[in-house]
């Protein structure tokens, strides 16, 4: 069976917070009833595990692999209270007997008799468990709240109303202080998202090398040579109609790039596996398509050979959400070459391995098998988040398995899921040739996935720092960049692929220069799509801007390294479901050459960086800075999120009474008056906010930044542009008005809150003015029509509803 939708994995998330929310108040009520002479921290942990426990019974009662009896927890509850009289002898009496007995322990007690062998991780058990005590009121209450849910096992839902097993990862990661850990839970579209375009590029591009370039060719072909373009296009981008809060002159970029990935689909096809991700089309349908149409055994052989061979690691793996996605990706794709490989009866091994099916429990649990034997390795610092990831990856096994079948459980999965210090240097240190031997003696992984923290080394918490400071040689100061370095040290130089999630820093900043050298000079394709944090962000909690980075590795390869980008996305709540289906990348080969990664939305943005860059006549606007303060000046907000905010006076500010320039601004000093409002109406532009997003972190504005910006000689005597400068500043200061804001405790300086009386400018106001100032300075730049509708119309949706201070 499919287990994934066409598109990607759907799970109704308002149910399992809902769920989690109610646990949480469960979780506070199991530790304060926990006795014993425990700490708070050890009954709080013991609460949460005991959670976890009975969701995962609940799980697998539902699934009958307990004594086919669907509420066998809470029949067992009340037998017990019937045939013994002491209160609250649940727990020591029935509950951890019952736990031992499913790990495979010893047990002449006849109530546990018919019970299997599950030796799932969780369901072991601490020294702590045999001090603590327990009320039977207890699991009463944990019971009543389960009972209201349906649970399967299946990690797919049938409805919207079932909890499948990535409600332990909630469960558990709701209890850790996200923002301290620098990790979040990465939601289920960005991990098929990130797994689905890395796995099946590397299968492609190595099955290339395993087979003829016209064996490729034919199977590439074969796709679209059955199906209409349309069935590989993402439904969002396909959608006639307008799509939640989208602006016309979206709809009409929108279809416009429709028509044109449509008629390059149906005349030119799709010649490389890079073209899946750079044209974001559904390439798990493309691959199932081209598997299920191909009639050459030999392909297929290989292609199955290439699956049980993949090796595909988390190195920052927590609960295993990436694991889980690839393990469902992997699923699919082992499912449909092995069903067309059984097709071949007469191929002897094709007739091996349908023997080998038919000897399993069934073809489902063959495979996952098959995948969690070879296919999956995490490493976390956390040794409970890894458990919980081992106890996930073996509840999809046991989904597949009849409950009467007792199948061994693969030997190895502690081996390649465990916990670690991945950045340790020197003892204890994590050795990859020892963890990993297999894998290290082939070169290395074939695909790094994760979302590592980010988190300053010196601001991480102890609990991810416990090696001692000289076992760690920091390159770069901050985990995620330290994460990214070594996931190109230990993936296969030769050939694999990288999928992080990491900070939008990493595209600009200085502090990574060495680190965005070393990705170009590694990488033979890259791929970066950025987010932003206004409106909405990308996890809740998480007050980053980030960057998806996809990198290709592959030193066979000598065609010039290619860079892919995107705009910094930004979105409403409702426009969230279509975010990932409308990634649009753009050539950064296409754009001026810079030490950064820049972020494009489309091609005429390409087109206008260009043109900044040839003026015939231009000077920086650094270089028209006069060489000390004069009283003619700009001063801009070093913050900017949908505005520069760039005025010739000084904005009014008093901090607890007091009268002062407001804190992180700049001044630009000129020599002459009309030149400063020249330069104030060029900031406030939608073309230098289209500068801004295209080389910034997305929200400082840094001085470097503004001095570089380009400047053609003759605007810079323009009457015109001055009288529209002139108007603007009036305009600013007539839609302006005066806010008041009291602020927390500020613990670092003055233990008290404060009060800030500041002006605060309503630039969207002023919109049709700095539509004129565009329309001017297109003029003078040169820019085509549609240069310019691109230049006004760039995040206009977002800008229009937000002004700032």
């Amino acid at each position: 069976m499919d287990s994934l939708s066409r598109r990607g994995p759907k799970h109704p998330h308002s149910i399992v917070k809902r769920f989690c929310r109610q646990c949480q108040c469960l979780h506070a009520q199991i530790a304060g009833a926990i006795t014993g002479y425990l700490a708070y921290e050890e009954r709080s942990a013991l609460a949460l595990r005991l959670l976890l426990r009975l969701a995962t019974l609940y799980f697998l009662q539902k699934a009958d692999f307990l004594e086919a009896d669907p509420d066998y927890m809470r029949h067992s509850l009340e037998q017990h209270q019937e045939h013994h009289d002491e209160p609250d002898t649940y727990y020591s009496q029935y509950f951890l007997p019952l736990l031992v007995t499913l790990l495979g322990g010893s047990s002449q007690d006849a109530r546990f008799h018919t019970l299997p062998h599950l030796p799932l991780p969780l369901f072991r058990l601490s020294p702590l468990e045999q001090l603590m005590g327990l009320a039977d009121s207890a699991f009463q209450a944990v019971y009543d709240l389960f009972d209201t849910y349906t649970w399967q096992l299946a990690r797919q839902p049938f409805d919207t109303q079932s909890l499948t097993p990535v409600a332990l990862s909630c469960l558990y990661e709701q209890h850790l202080n996200q923002k301290k850990m620098g990790a979040y839970y990465t939601s289920e579209d960005i991990t098929y998202y990130m797994a689905c375009n890395t796995l099946i590029p590397y299968l492609l591009d190595t099955l290339a090398k395993r087979i003829s370039p016209s064996a490729l060719h034919a199977m590439l072909a074969l796709p679209l040579s059955h199906f209409t373009p349309s069935r590989y296009l993402p439904a969002a981008l396909q959608e006639p109609n307008l799509l939640p809060l989208e602006t016309a002159f979206e709809h009409i970029m929108r279809h416009a790039r429709l028509i044109q990935l449509e008629a390059h689909l149906e005349h030119e096809g799709i010649a490389t596996p890079m073209e899946l991700v750079t044209s974001n089309l559904d390439a798990r349908q493309f691959l199932l398509d081209a598997l299920t149409l191909c009639e050459d055994v030999e392909t297929l052989l290989a292609f199955y050979d290439i699956l049980e061979h993949v090796s595909v690691l988390d190195p920052t793996c927590g609960c295993g959400a990436f694991l889980c996605t690839t393990l469902d990706l992997l699923q699919v794709l082992y499912s449909a070459c092995l069903q067309r490989l059984c097709s071949f009866t007469t191929h002897p091994r094709c007739q091996e391995l349908r023997a080998s099916v038919a000897s399993s429990p069934g073809r489902d649990y063959f495979v996952l098998h098959a995948i969690l034997t070879h296919n999956l390795y995490g490493i976390d610092l956390l040794e409970e988040a890894t458990t919980i990831c081992q106890h996930q990856l073996l509840l999809a096994l046991l989904a597949c398995a009849p409950p009467s079948a007792r199948q061994p459980l693969p030997p190895n999965l502690e081996e390649h899921i465990c916990s670690g210090d991945i950045l340790s240097d020197t003892m204890p240190a994590f050795s990859w040739p020892s963890f990993f031997p297999q894998v290290m003696a082939r070169g290395g992984f074939d695909i790094v996935l994760g979302n590592p923290p980010y988190l300053e080394l010196q601001r991480a918490p102890a609990s991810l720092l416990d090696q001692p400071p000289r076992s760690r040689t920091p390159t770069y100061g901050n985990l995620y960049a330290e994460v990214l370095l070594r996931a190109s040290q230990i993936s296969h130089a030769d050939q694999s692929y990288l999928g992080l999630l990491v900070p939008l820093s990493l595209c600009g900043s200085p502090r990574f220069a060495s680190l965005r050298a070393l990705l170009r000079q590694s990488s033979a394709t890259l791929w970066l799509a950025h987010f932003e944090i206004f409106p909405c962000r990308l996890f809740e909690g998480a007050f980053q801007r980030l960057t998806l980075l996809l990198a290709r590795r592959d030193t066979s390869t000598s065609a010039a390294q290619q860079t892919y980008s995107t705009r910094i996305q930004r979105w409403y709540a409702s426009e969230r479901p279509q975010l990932i289906e409308l990634i649009h990348y753009t050539p950064l080969d296409s754009a001026p050459a810079t030490t950064t990664f820049l972020k494009l939305a489309a091609p005429p943005h390409a087109q206008i960086l260009h043109t900044l860059a040839r003026l015939p006549d231009q000077v920086a606007l650094g270089s028209l800075l006069a060489p000390g303060c004069t009283p003619y000046f700009v001063y801009y907000q070093e913050a900017t999120n949908y505005w520069t905010k760039a005025v010739c006076h000084i904005p009014f500010y008093k901090k607890n009474g007091v009268l002062m320039t407001p804190p992180h601004g700049r001044f630009l000093y000129f020599s002459s008056e009309p030149l400063a409002h020249v330069v104030m109406a060029v900031m406030n532009s939608s073309l230098f906010y289209t500068w801004f997003a295209t080389h910034s972190d997305g929200f400082h504005l840094t001085h470097t930044l503004v001095k570089a910006f380009p400047l053609p000689r003759e605007l810079l005597d323009s009457a015109q542009l001055q009288e529209l400068a002139l108007a603007l500043e009036h305009d600013i200061l007539r839609h302006a008005h005066y806010s008041t804001r009291h602020t927390r405790e500020n613990v670092q300086h003055t233990h008290v809150g404060l009060r800030i009386e500041l002006m605060e400018y309503m630039l969207s106001r002023s919109r049709p003015l700095l539509d004129q100032i565009d329309t001017l300075l297109a003029e003078f730049y040169g820019f085509t029509a549609e240069e310019l509708s691109f230049l006004l119309h760039y995040d206009q949706k977002y800008r229009a509803a937000h002004d700032e201070v």
